[in-house]
């Protein structure tokens, strides 16, 4: 066993050195090179020249290779060695084209080329020096020859992965000292437009030059044409259609397992015109087969960790996203869930499956039957005592396997809880529980909106509703006024959407397009701290109605304003009067009386949240409180803001001064 070992031992080191000396190869066009010394062994150098191998003459051709890829792997290798940096090297540095190829008779002609700028003739006297009999000692050819069963050429392909066409050689309409990547003219100076072909080490062109990629895949090649995706075999002919957008290659098959190759999904783009990265899964095409499988355009397929359905059939499914809704494959590919729910986890504690449709959650067997109905608001895992907490109709309370309520006891939701944006109820928090969001009204425990977001609060809902009803929108001309926001998903949770016509008009309609406020306001806009009420422009006038269109103020005023800066403000509003201002609030009840020249909510640091008002009164100013009262009496030319018991004001010069108010 010693001396089996050592033997293995040698046999390691002895190739190791041929690595090495392999590299040493004739230079391009035979130049020499200086003899290799100890201390190059161990010393990391830039490298200076390509290598040219010659392969044996076989069928009276010999192949001359000039290793382009060789090249800038070494010198991208030093480069990463020398001088590392957070960018990878190649992103400066792009990978050739390929290798050059050329083809000799036994009269020393060069009688083919490829991948080169030079011509047959000036090849040929390039060459003439180099003896017929010359090829090229190495690692790389000490097994020239590879069973028929493993390559279909004589020699082996180049060992960069995308250029391993298993005995088949790359080439294309430029030469090869070009960038692989499709760079601008200004960017590198690279041609734009490169096609790829196939040659055998013969020289024979196998796969004419017509792709814009060639990339080896098993015993197949992925290939693009046209912008489009698709397969060929080594013979060009078409086993995928070359009518995909893009292809990627299925991650959870990966195997030790040689002979197990890998799946390749095809994409379609969603909107090539405008997001030409937004693809959905359209095919797979299973190698081993030799099968192309439809896909119902999934937007995502993934497998989670732990997939198996149940140890003794060792089922396994595909987790599939479309359109926000989740649903199964099988093994094989094949649709047994359609994505329609907002949630579908298998929970392994009880090997059953927490699942949500339109906001409603439930649980189902194995089997996908049933086993408690989707009527709760929110729903958490079996625990280890065999119950989950529920919240149905704003109560807490925990069922067992059989639906059967049970007393909550001191159990809280496993959520987390925040406040919303400072614009909205002080009351409506969200709650995220895993990656499911929602928001909550806390002071009844009721859903505002359903737990199906996932990640952020992305108006979801309403970006598909107007992408899907795009058409019926246009033909109504109407169009959304600006981006979408949380204010709009509760809207639409509501049945009603702020829509603009083609004239620059406002108005609201419901998800059915019936029309709730006529599109004649030249502006709209939610009170998304109560979102019961609309603030509309009209004419020069400002006003709040309800979506009914009725008025929410009964008496007429001049003039409205909304500010929802501080938070004191966001439920009254400043109103005009005869040339007077007030407040009054949202049930029409006056706070102050339309009897000030001017009014500002006074901005206080450190204070209590008390609603403190700067108004001037016979060219002087005070500050009155939500009663009327005065707070500060009417001495002074202008007043700024409170901090703490400092009242900053002004004198008639406008010079600021503070003011020590008692407490």
């Amino acid at each position: 066993m010693t001396n089996e070992r050592s033997m293995r031992g040698l046999v390691f080191w002895v190739l190791s050195i041929l690595l090495i000396l392999s590299g040493s190869a004739e230079a391009q066009y035979d130049t020499l090179q200086r003899p290799l010394k100890a201390e190059d062994l161990f010393r990391s150098k830039m490298p200076t020249q390509l290598d040219t191998i010659y392969y044996p003459f076989y069928d009276g051709v010999q192949m001359i290779e000039v290793d382009h890829i060789d090249f800038w792997d070494r010198k991208i290798f030093f480069l990463e060695q020398i001088q590392p940096r957070a960018m990878h090297h190649s992103m400066f540095h792009p990978m050739p084209v390929g290798n050059e190829y050329f083809f000799r008779d036994t009269t020393g002609t060069i009688v083919k080329a490829f991948n080169t700028k030079y011509d047959l003739s000036t090849l040929t006297k390039r060459f003439r020096e180099i003896p017929i009999q010359r090829r090229t000692h190495g690692f790389r050819n000490l097994f020239p020859y590879h069973s028929s069963q493993d390559y279909k050429g004589v020699w082996y392909q180049s060992p960069q992965v995308l250029f391993d066409f298993s005995g088949f050689y790359k080439v294309s309409t430029t030469y090869a000292e070009q960038a692989s990547t499709h760079y601008t003219d200004t960017d590198f100076g690279q041609v734009k437009e490169v096609k790829y072909g196939l040659i055998d080490s013969l020289g024979n062109l196998v796969v004419p030059m017509e792709y814009d990629a060639i990339i080896p895949y098993y015993t197949y090649l992925l290939v693009q044409k046209n912008q489009q995706w698709g397969i060929i075999n080594y013979r060009n002919k078409i086993v995928v259609p070359i009518t995909f957008d893009a292809y990627k290659f299925d991650a959870y098959s990966l195997s030790i397992d040689p002979e197990k190759t890998l799946p390749v999904y095809f994409m379609s783009g969603k909107d090539p015109n405008n997001k030409p990265n937004d693809f959905t899964y359209a095919a797979i095409f299973l190698p081993q087969q030799n099968e192309l499988l439809t896909l119902n355009h999934y937007d995502e397929i993934y497998r989670r960790n732990s997939h198996r359905l149940d140890a003794e059939t060792n089922r396994a499914v595909f987790y599939v996203t479309k359109n926000n809704k989740k649903g199964l494959l099988s093994e094989d590919f094949q649709e047994i869930i359609p994505p329609q729910y907002e949630v579908l986890d298998l929970q392994h504690k009880k090997g059953l499956f927490r699942v949500a449709r339109e906001g409603k959650f439930g649980f189902w067997n194995h089997d996908y039957e049933t086993i408690i109905p989707l009527e709760y608001d929110y729903v958490e895992d079996f625990s280890a005592d065999s119950t989950a907490l529920v919240l149905k109709n704003g109560e807490f309370y925990r069922i067992d396997v059989d639906n059967k309520k049970k007393d909550a006891g001191n159990l809280q939701p496993d959520w987390i809880i925040e406040p919303l944006h400072f614009r909205f109820n002080p009351n409506y928090c969200s709650v995220r529980y895993v990656d499911l969001l929602g928001i909550i009204d806390t002071t009844s425990n009721r859903m505002i909106l359903p737990m199906v977001y996932h990640q952020s609060f992305h108006p979801i809902q309403v970006s598909h509703f107007y992408t899907k009803h795009q058409s019926e929108l246009e033909a109504k001309e109407l169009s959304t006024a600006t981006p979408f926001d949380m204010t709009d998903e509760l809207l639409f949770q509501q049945n009603k959407l702020i829509l603009q016509h083609s004239n620059g008009r406002f108005g609201v309609m419901d998800t059915s397009f019936e029309i709730l406020i006529d599109f004649k306001y030249d502006k709209l806009e939610a009170m998304s701290v109560n979102l019961r009420y609309l603030l509309y422009s009209r004419n020069g006038k400002t006003g709040a109605m309800d979506y009914s269109g009725k008025e929410l103020l009964t008496e007429k005023y001049e003039e409205l304003r909304y500010d929802d800066h501080y938070e004191q403000e966001r439920d009254i509003f400043k109103v005009k009067r005869k040339g007077k201002w007030g407040v009054v609030n949202f049930e029409n009840e006056i706070l102050l009386p339309c009897e000030y020249d001017s009014i500002k909510f006074l901005g206080h640091w450190n204070r209590p949240k008390e609603k403190l008002w700067v108004v001037g009164k016979n060219e002087r100013f005070g500050v009155v409180d939500k009663d009327n009262q005065i707070f500060v009496p009417f001495e002074y030319h202008w007043i700024s803001h409170l901090e703490s018991n400092n009242l900053w004001v002004h004198d008639e010069a406008n010079r600021r001064y503070k003011v020590v108010l008692r407490k």
